[in-house]
């Protein structure tokens, strides 16, 4: 038999749970075993909504890598935005060489792919760290303290890595109201 509250194993015959004390049901004592279990069982699958509902990481079917880069509604984990961020370099060193190359070759003599680039990459950089305050229950206005030379930029990358928060969170209860649309 296992215990309807940490999930032990225990012995057909025990009453309660060698490992948390809690009273098992499923004995011959207790007939409203079948009801405790349901209450369990429909507790979990409601916390497991909630947990979905919550998760930055679900996003609408017909979104693009370019619509997840650039737009500014709704939340980013620390996970996703860092990976965001080293995709966009790895990206940027890729259009570099391209650039160089065709440079080298005589292609052309100005350098635009690069600069579009650049643009781009301020664009996203931008959005990224927008949503990523959001996620910290931030304005995304805060972004404007890594104009502050030195001291403004450490002060952003601090708090580009603070955790989640969830509680009374604006941003998070926007993007949840906008997936269920």
């Amino acid at each position: 038999m296992f215990c309807t509250k940490c999930g032990a194993k225990n012995s057909e015959d025990a009453t309660f749970c060698y490992k948390c004390g809690k009273e098992m049901y499923g004995t011959k004592d207790n007939p409203s075993d079948d009801k405790i279990v349901n209450d369990n069982v429909e507790k979990k699958e409601v916390v497991n909504k909630k947990k979905e509902n919550n998760s930055d990481t679900v996003q609408k079917s017909n979104s693009s890598l370019f619509e997840w880069l650039t737009s500014f509604d709704g939340v980013m984990s620390v996970k996703s935005f860092w990976f965001a961020q080293v995709a966009l370099v790895l990206l940027g060193m890729c259009v570099f060489f391209i650039d160089v190359s065709l440079l080298n070759v005589g292609a052309y003599n100005n350098t635009w792919l690069t600069w579009l680039y650049a643009i781009f990459y301020l664009f996203a950089t931008i959005s990224t760290e927008f949503r990523r305050l959001h996620d910290t229950n931030k304005s995304g206005a805060y972004v404007l303290i890594g104009l502050i030379p030195i001291v403004g930029q450490i002060i952003l990358l601090i708090l580009l890595c603070l955790p989640r928060v969830e509680e009374n969170n604006q941003w998070i209860k926007k993007q949840t109201e906008m997936l269920n649309d």
